[in-house]
């Protein structure tokens, strides 16, 4: 601990001089090294209670806590300021999921904890995420956003079999899984999705924060508690008397496709067509060559105009609502290509593998947020973030193919050799002489 930062904060909070005693203090803290929990409890009371950057002030907090140091004083803190005053949001988020899955014919066990039982508290971090409280290990463990964008699981890894993932606590990850798993009625055959939770009570805890009310309508999800993973996979035929065989194999709509890959280009010529042929055929994949973005756009913004002049008056209200996502996913599903391995039959929908192509690639060092961080930026992917393309697709994965350079500028440089060609073919001239030695000796270097 620098004992002299720890005494200019003092000195500054006497003088009432608020703002640069909270950079003070949390110059403390940054310094801390854990050896004076008391100099770091000051520091954070002081931020919190002189309204500074509250999350410093909470992480310190936390931090002592975990660490057995003025654990009273903390949690009566922690209580007042961040839990009571949002605590009746979780409650009756708790009370909605429990009216909803006590209702729901695949939860086969309904004995839900009382509000004040659970086994998890979620204190509010920010307006994102929560910092978890396990009452029965007594520490707070890491932060939670329920929302965050990530899949950090392969859960159609058995598309043999119903999917099965264990301990789903995302909302995230429950949306995916609803979006992109197909009903048993629409592949004729039971594809539910079978999630197990290892812990009833700590299944009960998350109720607080997560949304069940737009999951459970369609009904694709069958819960087992502990033990009754036993039941996995059921059959519905028997036990419900519910024969998805019957049913006929529904098409896919351009509305189910929700999973974008973006196929990215770092480089003018990054070899993104091999890929694409390594992909094609794939049974799960709408996929086609590289495309000319900018054309593809234009292609994609005319055919709507056309179809919104055709549309008759019944129409109208479904061709408003048509995105260029949707124009594109017909697209492939009209194309016999796009859709040659396609298994339509199968238990998940479509992704979209899709790689934009631009004629050059470039790229300029920019300043960017507050702390003016060097980053690159390139007027090309700045285009495909503000496609309405790709802002219209839910989950988007990126896939970036990395191809050597010297390969990379071989086949930049057959590229302009053969422009060149063509150049001077059209002015009657020959190649230039330059241009046929730079060429030789890029691929002499290439194929040592």
């Amino acid at each position: 601990m620098n004992s002299d930062a720890l005494a200019l904060a003092r000195r500054l909070a006497e003088l009432d001089q608020k703002e640069t005693a909270q950079q003070a203090y949390t110059l403390v803290l940054q310094q801390s090294d854990g050896s004076d929990p008391a100099a770091e409890m000051e520091a954070a009371s002081y931020i919190f209670f002189s309204e500074g950057e509250y999350q410093t002030a909470y992480t310190t907090f936390v931090s002592l806590y975990n660490r057995g140091y003025y654990q009273a004083e903390l949690m009566d803190l922690m209580m007042q300021a961040f839990y009571l005053p949002n605590v009746e949001a979780q409650q009756k988020c708790y009370q909605e999921n429990c009216e909803l899955l006590g209702g729901y014919p695949y939860l086969f066990c309904k004995d839900f904890l009382p509000f004040d039982s659970l086994p998890i508290l979620f204190f509010p971090f920010n307006d994102k995420g929560y910092i978890p409280f396990f009452k029965t290990q007594n520490r707070f463990g890491e932060y939670i956003d329920f929302n965050d964008p990530v899949i950090d699981r392969n859960f159609f890894h058995d598309l043999e079999n119903p999917i099965l993932a264990e301990d789903v606590f995302s909302q995230y990850q429950l949306e995916y899984l609803n979006d992109n798993v197909r009903k048993s009625e629409w592949v004729a055959r039971e594809n539910h999705i079978y999630l197990h939770y290892t812990d009833w009570n700590t299944f009960c805890a998350y109720l607080s924060c997560l949304q069940f009310s737009r999951l459970l309508p369609q009904q694709k999800f069958v819960f087992l508690v502990e033990k009754e993973i036993a039941q996995y996979p059921i059959d519905f035929a028997e036990r419900f008397g519910i024969d998805y065989s019957r049913n006929r194999v529904r098409p896919f709509s351009y509305q189910e496709v929700t999973r974008l890959i973006w196929h990215t280009q770092l480089a003018t010529h990054n070899g993104g067509d091999f890929f694409n042929e390594i992909f094609h055929n794939h049974p799960n994949l709408l996929t086609m060559e590289s495309v000319m973005f900018h054309e593809l756009s234009q292609k994609i913004k005319t055919a709507k105009k056309e179809l919104r002049r055709q549309a008759g008056k019944t129409q109208k209200g479904m061709m408003a609502r048509l995105t260029d996502k949707d124009m594109l996913v017909s697209l492939l599903l009209g194309r016999e290509d796009a859709c040659a391995g396609l298994d339509y039959k199968a238990r998940i929908v479509p992704a979209v593998f899709f790689q934009p192509h631009f004629p050059n690639m470039l790229y300029h060092i920019m300043l960017a947020g507050k702390k003016g961080v060097s980053t690159l930026y390139s007027e090309q992917y700045e285009s495909i973030r503000e496609s309405p393309i790709f802002q219209n697709f839910k989950y988007i994965k990126t896939f970036t193919p990395m191809r050597r350079i010297t390969t990379s500028y071989a086949a930049s440089v057959r590229f302009m050799y053969a422009q060149a060609q063509m150049d001077q073919g059209r002015e009657g001239g020959k190649p230039l002489r330059w241009f046929q030695m730079l060429y030789l000796s890029v691929y002499k270097t290439e194929a040592l």
